[in-house]
């Protein structure tokens, strides 16, 4: 079984000198040289050693393999798309996996699988949008509830921002701050965009909700407000995190196994 902690959004654009730049490659932050080097080239393309990561058809996942593959000069956790190492779609807020329709049960977003029995989490689909569910492929969900045993499994692996169901918080281009499902199709640049970005309702008991000095959504180091500059107002304002989570950014890299998102450094669990 193969755990993950993560969540979909961007702490820092990606930056870089004139002859080198600072990537993330399976998982370790590397200085690569420029034009890129054979080594690099198939530091990117091996596959990682057995049972150091989770595979995504066979290959290093979108999201952990150090490249930017939607071409938007942001790499892996620094990409605002990008909700952890096992996200095969760095271009939306998908993560390569069908989403489960409507009137299904619906696992916790943000673990490695799609399956209720490692946490108690049966919530259908329907009761992100607000609708009462229906049918009978609603039976087995327990409806709109979240069992205790979900909450405790599940909400340690949540996001800054987001609920265990992947309804997140994100602000619109008039700056109002709305929840979206994390679906295939859904970028950044779609937030106003209802259809591509459907709306939900987050689930109040297992949501991590975003704290005054935390990064999630649209929010970055340079939005956080005077209060978290700490002593010395003259310094740039910084995020926090959750306890036992240290704070990385692009110039302060996470450790092997780590992985940086949202402003912190997230456990990629094996077990």
């Amino acid at each position: 079984m193969i755990w993950w902690i993560a969540l979909a959004l961007a702490v820092t654009a990606a930056g870089g000198c004139s002859d080198a730049t600072t990537e993330l490659i399976r998982g370790r932050m590397v200085q690569v040289s420029a034009p890129e080097d054979a080594a690099t080239r198939d530091a990117r393309s091996a596959p990682p050693a057995p049972g150091s990561r989770l595979l995504c058809d066979g290959r290093a996942c979108e999201c952990d393999n150090g490249g930017d593959d939607d071409g938007d000069a942001l790499v892996d956790g620094f990409d605002p798309e990008c909700s952890g190492a096992y996200d095969d779609d760095e271009s939306s807020f998908g993560t390569g996996a069908a989403s489960p329709p409507l009137d299904t049960c619906r696992d916790c977003f943000w673990d490695a699988n799609a399956s209720a029995d490692d946490d108690g989490c049966r919530y259908n689909a329907a009761c992100l949008t607000g609708a009462m569910p229906t049918g009978p492929a609603s039976a087995g969900c327990g409806g709109c509830n979240v069992t205790g045993r979900c909450v405790n499994e599940c909400l340690e692996l949540t996001p800054n921002g987001c609920d265990c169901f992947g309804c997140c918080e994100q602000k619109t281009s008039a700056d109002e701050v709305v929840y979206v499902q994390f679906v295939e199709g859904c970028s950044t640049d779609d937030i106003d965009d209802e259809l591509k970005c459907p709306r939900c309702e987050p689930r109040v008991e297992c949501m991590n909700t975003c704290r005054t000095c935390e990064l999630c959504g649209k929010r970055k180091r340079k939005d956080l407000p005077q209060e978290c500059r700490g002593a010395s107002m003259t310094t740039a304002p910084m995020n926090v995190c959750d306890d036992g989570q240290e704070v990385c950014a692009q110039n302060s890299p996470c450790g092997l196994d780590y992985y940086c998102l949202l402003g912190c450094c997230r456990a990629v669990i094996v077990e």
